[in-house]
């Protein structure tokens, strides 16, 4: 069995997650871990037996024991790493949203069609038992068109943080809770 080379570059919750789960898959190897600052990339490249900490991304992806690169960073940030990593022949997995407008969707497709390599976004809400058994029950025509859901537990957050000045927080509520 070929082990898989994987890099992550971000350091934060889903990039700590992320290169757990590589660790943890015998499929699977974690080679680097990139971030800003370097600590978090330190933090994680210890924790989980990674060679590489680094606050240079490019880094990575120049390295030829890299085969996958899960890009874990903020969503502002996805478009240029997605499409640099394509155009280094890295199989990829970007966290959602893949982008922040669908014209940098479009770049990165186009960067990863051009360059014929694996790419996804990951959905790990999918998964969720609640989430999929939503999906099915709407597919059976029992719920009607969803226009917007939130789970309850979200009101509260969601409300306070609607009323902050970050505008853009809605956005990332709803990203993380559904996709189509």
């Amino acid at each position: 069995m070929k082990t898989i080379g994987v890099a992550v570059i971000g350091a934060g919750i889903m990039g700590n997650a992320h290169a757990g789960a590589v660790a943890a898959d015998p499929r699977g190897r974690l080679v680097s871990v990139a971030s800003l600052p370097i600590d978090g990339a330190r933090r994680v490249a210890a924790q989980y037996g990674a060679t590489v900490a680094t606050d240079n991304y490019l880094d990575l992806l120049a390295r030829s024991d890299v085969d996958l690169v899960v890009i874990a960073t903020p969503d502002h940030l996805h478009t240029e790493i997605a499409i640099a990593t394509a155009e280094a022949g890295k199989a990829l997995l970007v966290e959602k949203p893949l982008a922040t407008s669908l014209a940098d969707a479009d770049r990165v497709i186009d960067a990863v069609e051009r360059s014929g390599v694996t790419a996804m976004t990951g959905f790990s809400h999918r998964w969720i038992p609640s989430y999929a058994r939503a999906r099915e029950e709407i597919a059976a025509g029992l719920l009607h068109r969803m226009v917007q859901a939130l789970k309850a537990e979200d009101m509260d957050a969601f409300f306070g943080l609607l009323r902050s000045f970050f505008a853009d927080i809605h956005y990332d509520l709803q990203i993380k809770q559904m996709d189509r």
